[in-house]
């Protein structure tokens, strides 16, 4: 008896709900849920540690993105670290853009988040923020031929991981060495961790552009996009070659 009512009081419930006509659940509130977006902004917050799945919900999160507008995306950055596919799923995507991606480093940004951060086309650093780089670890099992293939994979990871930090570094860095591969490579080895303290330090470092102030944001893209406008016309023509 009282599983009846309470299945005829579930049929009520449901009626009165389709009856209000309440609109079903749009793409925008699982992109909020999974990844702290503000979608108004068009700012993605990054926090927490990089877990294998992030690489899938970044990429629905920057598609979505740029299926809507080709404004700036603006990536707050503030984590240990993670994953290193998920790592280079971020870095490929944000690359690849047809938005101009700006990274904004703030409290730590670590381990997998070096890159994430230094990757942008624009890089901002909070006053505060501290960066700390280290070599990966890797967990190699099975059988002897899984071994081998697993350290082949583990060492092309190193390698390509340091070609692109020295991609987004200046040729010299502020000690006078040369930040190319070799550098990055060798840095795991030589230091068990490698940190920067304060916003400053790592722009010194190449690894940003400069510290990020709200107003100096805002005045930077207007400066910019007003650049493009007085372009003119004839000089993006391509040139008549009859």
């Amino acid at each position: 008896m009282y599983e009846e009512e309470e299945e005829d009081e579930m049929e009520d419930l449901i009626k009165a709900l389709d009856d209000l006509h309440l609109p079903v659940p749009v793409p925008e509130f699982s992109h909020i849920q999974n990844l702290n977006v503000n979608l108004n902004t068009r700012e993605v917050f990054v926090s927490d540690y990089i877990s294998t799945e992030f690489g899938d919900w970044f990429t629905s999160v920057i598609r979505y993105l740029e299926s809507k507008s080709d404004d700036p995306i603006i990536i707050w950055i503030n984590t240990p670290g993670g994953d290193v596919q998920s790592m280079f799923t971020f870095h490929d995507l944000v690359r690849g853009s047809t938005c101009k991606v700006i990274t904004i480093g703030t409290g730590q940004v670590c381990s997998a988040g070096v890159l994430m951060l230094a990757c942008g086309n624009r890089r901002l650093v909070t006053e505060s923020t501290v960066l700390m780089s280290h070599r990966g670890e890797d967990s190699i099992t099975g059988n002897l031929e899984q071994m081998e293939a697993q350290i082949t994979v583990a060492k092309w990871t190193e390698d390509h991981w340091a070609e692109l930090m020295s991609r987004y570094s200046p040729e010299v860095g502020p000690d006078g060495k040369a930040r190319d591969q070799r550098y990055w490579f060798q840095l795991g080895k030589k230091t068990t961790e490698w940190w920067r303290t304060g916003g400053e330090a790592i722009i010194a470092e190449g690894l940003a552009d400069d510290i990020y102030h709200a107003r100096k944001l805002l005045e930077k893209d207007s400066e910019e996009d007003s650049k493009e406008e007085e372009i003119p016309k004839s000089s993006t023509e391509s040139p008549n070659l009859a």
